[in-house]
């Protein structure tokens, strides 16, 4: 009697077991839904310098004659493109990544002009448009004009589960002129690159790759003391 007492209650406890776990289905299933409904559209970044080093020390001739520094040139394939990245989501759909304050060119310009302040550079106000063509050269420009392109500015995140996978990369050209002569007298071109893998995604994580991309590839245009001679070279020429 024992026996078939017992049976008969798993018969009963069957029904009630799967119905727990078709409620818990269906409650994973909603927050799912409810997940991919709170998705943001596109995510957002600060692009600024963030300095590791400053291996510049201008001399006093440097300082007499502020340089001008022109607003960088958007040379990426898709031209002057708000986008700077994407999220790449488990289910294959991607997020674009777009600036937070400024446009690309601006914000990169700004980052520009960030690092020789710091390092003690004499700037001037002015940031004219430049298309890097000599005969473009403006004499109200001063003694010294910077300007340059941005061939890469990127940031990918696989947004995969557990481990999310992070790419930056920065590559710039910058063109010196001697202002006076209407002449091109250096060029330089850097390249920047950061990685990392953890298991937390953020905004917060994509800016600090891009930012760090950009600054280095900023103190390796200016690494060592080549810019900083030739400069030197155009001021002595004509003080």
């Amino acid at each position: 009697m024992m026996m078939n007492d017992l049976r008969e209650s798993k018969r009963k406890n069957i029904p009630h077991r799967q119905s727990v776990t078709m409620i818990k289905g269906v409650i994973l299933l909603n927050a799912f839904l409810l997940l991919v409904s709170c998705a943001p559209s596109l995510y957002s970044v600060n692009i600024k310098y963030e300095p590791s080093r400053t291996d510049q020390k201008p001399t006093v001739m440097e300082r007499k004659y502020p340089i001008t520094i022109a607003v960088l040139n958007d040379a990426r394939p898709a031209g002057d493109d708000l986008s700077v990245g994407r999220v790449v989501t488990s289910s294959g759909n991607q997020i674009p990544i777009i600036p937070r304050n400024l446009k690309p060119a601006k914000a990169l310009t700004a980052s520009l002009r960030d690092y020789m302040l710091r390092a003690g550079y004499a700037l001037t106000e002015e940031m004219p448009a430049w298309n890097l063509q000599e005969n473009a050269i403006k004499k109200e420009w001063g003694r010294i004009l910077i300007g340059g392109k941005i061939d890469t500015l990127e940031i990918v995140c696989n947004d995969k589960i557990p481990i999310k996978k992070y790419r930056a990369d920065v590559k710039l050209s910058l063109f010196f002129a001697d202002v006076q002569k209407g002449k091109i007298f250096y060029t330089i071109s850097a390249a920047g690159a950061t990685s990392l893998e953890h298991v937390r995604f953020s905004e917060e994580i994509l800016e600090q790759q891009i930012n760090g991309a950009l600054s280095y590839a900023i103190e390796d245009i200016f690494a060592g003391n080549t810019v900083q001679t030739k400069i030197q070279e155009i001021l002595r020429q004509n003080p």
